[in-house]
């Protein structure tokens, strides 16, 4: 059995960074698309800082912004087919496979403090994990713990289940989002 999916892929660079990251994925393309319109609406500046002349090219299922001081973001919407066989064998079992969304940043969005806060398991925020390049957390049922996370966390979280992820992924390479702080660490 084979289903059509769409993607929304985003890429940007600039001289402090160069990213490529699938922002999401859906059967339903008119979701997609209005995705896009706001992109294209906004001028990319939740994904990347864009002043001065600016110059597009869209079509419905394409957008891509320059400005003078070589800032450059593109974004496209594809179509793939999907074999889905490997799912039968979860048609009998009830539950079915779990499927769930993160989103992946740089531990730069949270100060060195916050950093040691988690190190030290002094942070009551839900289920999360460790790792030697950083740090998974729940943004599922977040606002139960907000009261305990610090603000830097907090802003993370919250951009992350607004972007429909379950889990957050804070990571020594991950990318530098324009929307968020930034913080510097020793």
């Amino acid at each position: 059995m084979k289903k059509t999916i769409y993607v929304l892929h985003g890429m940007w660079y600039s001289q402090y960074t160069d990213q490529s990251i699938v922002i999401d994925v859906s059967t339903d393309e008119s979701w997609l698309l209005k995705k896009l319109r706001k992109i294209t609406d906004n001028k990319a500046r939740d994904y990347l800082e864009m002043y001065g002349y600016i110059q597009e090219e869209k079509d419905e299922k394409n957008y891509e912004v320059t400005n003078g001081y070589g800032k450059h973001a593109e974004f496209h919407i594809t179509e793939h087919q999907v074999d889905m066989q490997w799912m039968a064998e979860y048609q009998d079992d009830e539950a079915g496979p779990e499927i769930s969304r993160t989103l992946t940043i740089s531990t730069a969005h949270i100060s060195q403090g916050t950093a040691r806060l988690i190190d030290m398991d002094a942070i009551n925020i839900g289920f999360y994990s460790r790792g030697e390049s950083g740090y998974h957390i729940t943004t599922v049922g977040w606002e139960e713990y907000q009261d305990e996370m610090p603000g830097d966390m907090k802003a993370c979280v919250k951009f992350a289940a607004e972007h429909g992820c379950d889990w957050l992924c804070l990571d020594a390479d991950g990318p530098v989002v324009h929307r968020l702080p930034t913080y510097q660490w020793e």
